[in-house]
């Protein structure tokens, strides 16, 4: 079950929390410098040493489920921004793939909460295909799937 909700992600109320990073950024900006400001234990940019998952299409879960929410960053991309020759559109939605298969083996998958256009923003995706990898995602884990779609007033 997918659904929409125009809300901010960092309050989600779903189990995890999925957002979009990539491998070799070590400061944060957009979406992911609001989650690691709000949920400093997720920050695998600053901590990236620590990790050897930082490869396109893994993830990295942080968090323990009581006192620190579950947060997943989701390693869609090579490089921070736009595609480039050698991290292409292709390259990037299958990354996103590999990292859906991966969340889809969680234990104890209950839900997950998704930014609205996850992969389109400072990423470049193709947001149709994004969605549908998202639609075919929540057939597949029979959890709820929640887009938070949210602008801050300005």
């Amino acid at each position: 079950m997918l659904s929409i909700v125009e809300e901010d992600i960092t309050e989600a109320k779903e189990k995890y929390i999925v957002h979009q990073c990539n491998c070799i950024t070590k400061y944060a900006k957009g979406l992911a410098k609001q989650i690691f400001d709000k949920f400093p234990y997720s920050n695998v940019y600053k901590n990236r040493e620590r990790y050897s998952a930082n490869i396109p299409g893994a993830i990295i879960v942080c968090g323990n489920g009581t006192d620190q929410r579950y947060v997943i960053n989701l390693i869609g991309q090579f490089s921070a921004g736009k595609p480039t020759k050698s991290d292409t559109i292709e390259n990037r939605e299958g990354y996103f793939q590999s990292c859906l298969s991966e969340i889809a083996k969680i234990d104890n998958l209950e839900s997950i909460a998704f930014p609205y256009r996850i992969g389109c923003g400072l990423a470049g995706g193709n947001w149709e295909s994004y969605e549908k990898m998202l639609r075919n995602f929540a057939e597949e884990v029979k959890v709820p799937v929640v887009l938070y779609k949210f602008e801050e007033k300005k």
